[in-house]
């Protein structure tokens, strides 16, 4: 039981080393509190590299644990943690040995280490792979302590997990109530002042955590429509000298105020802003919207793929940091 000490991604500064640091990482590993699911938390060289979630009911399929453990394989994962969540008020023992046995043994066959396999009901946890007096059957209570040091390091990190994932949803649902106009792009020989106007003014003050103005609000949305506007504003969000987390909430809140045909650039770039913070569960909803709008949106869809084959975010950001400004702002 609990073999090693994984570090979340981005946070050398803490440990998970015991299940009840495991279990008190997983809401904010996922952006909410999970209930009816099976997560598995994937492994390399002691970091934490993936967080999957999937449906319990899913794990009824023959063919679940193959495609419950692909992406992991695929990233050349060492080690997993598979935590099962129960239905609230449901005490049966979903998901069973059957269904751990089944992962053990298709882990073991690809050569990875299952760290623990648990499951949760509200409090109260147990290992499957433990038959030892300290897991006794009425299971173990989650430590507080342990569990406080955890939650206060990922507050920290700006983490701040909702309680469900339709709370999660609601947080990205477009408002027609808070729907604003967009300002209309500048066209003829006044486009470049514009656009250098834009990225000076609206686009600087989003990436500052300052808080946006209605017309500031309108210009963005209007101006994000614009490849050049939107590429370099991508270029300075995911730069090594900006924090994306203190820009998604502005973000969040632009995409909830975006009138129709304005929806896939500011979706897209929520994606991938909270993609990069570690997010996975809101960057798949917020590019959902954007494909929603328009299914043919180029990079749309090239962070759906990613997020579909469970890409890294830093190999994203790598990929970002090879080029320039000048080849974002002009496409030279």
């Amino acid at each position: 039981m609990f073999t090693r000490s994984l570090h979340p991604s981005g946070m050398d500064a803490l440990l998970l080393a015991s299940p009840d640091a495991a279990i008190a990482a997983i809401p904010h590993l996922l952006g909410f509190t999970p209930t009816s699911s099976l997560v598995l938390a994937w492994s390399r060289e002691d970091h934490l590299i993936l967080t999957q979630r999937m449906d319990l009911a899913d794990e009824t399929s023959p063919q679940w644990a193959d495609e419950a453990v692909r992406h992991g394989i695929g990233l050349g994962a060492q080690a997993v943690i598979a935590v099962a969540f129960r239905p609230r008020g449901e005490h049966s023992e979903l998901p069973g040995r059957r269904t751990m046995n089944a992962l053990e043994r298709r882990l073991a066959s690809a050569g990875v280490e299952l760290v623990d396999a648990l499951i949760v009901d509200e409090r109260l946890w147990w290992s499957y792979r433990c038959n030892q007096p300290c897991c006794p059957p009425s299971g173990r209570t989650l430590d507080d302590e342990v569990a406080a040091e955890v939650v206060a390091e990922f507050v920290l990190n700006g983490s701040a997990p909702f309680a469900t994932r339709d709370a999660l949803e609601a947080s990205l649902q477009r408002d027609p109530i808070m729907t604003i106009r967009a300002e209309p792009r500048v066209e003829g020989a006044d486009l470049e002042a514009w656009r250098t106007s834009v990225l000076g003014g609206p686009v600087c003050r989003l990436l500052a955590g300052e808080e946006l103005s209605d017309d500031d609000s309108s210009i963005l949305l209007g101006a994000l429509v614009d490849i050049r506007v939107r590429d370099t504003f991508l270029w300075c969000l995911t730069g090594a000298h900006v924090d994306p987390r203190s820009s998604l909430g502005s973000l969040s809140l632009l995409l909830r105020r975006a009138p129709d045909g304005f929806v896939a650039p500011i979706a897209t770039l929520t994606a991938i802003a909270a993609w990069v913070c570690g997010d996975g569960a809101r960057a798949s909803i917020a590019v959902a919207q954007a494909l929603l709008e328009d299914e043919g949106y180029s990079l749309a869809l090239l962070v759906d793929r990613s997020l579909r084959v469970g890409l890294p975010p830093s190999e994203w950001l790598a990929s970002m940091r090879t080029l320039t400004h000048d080849q974002c702002r002009f496409g030279t």
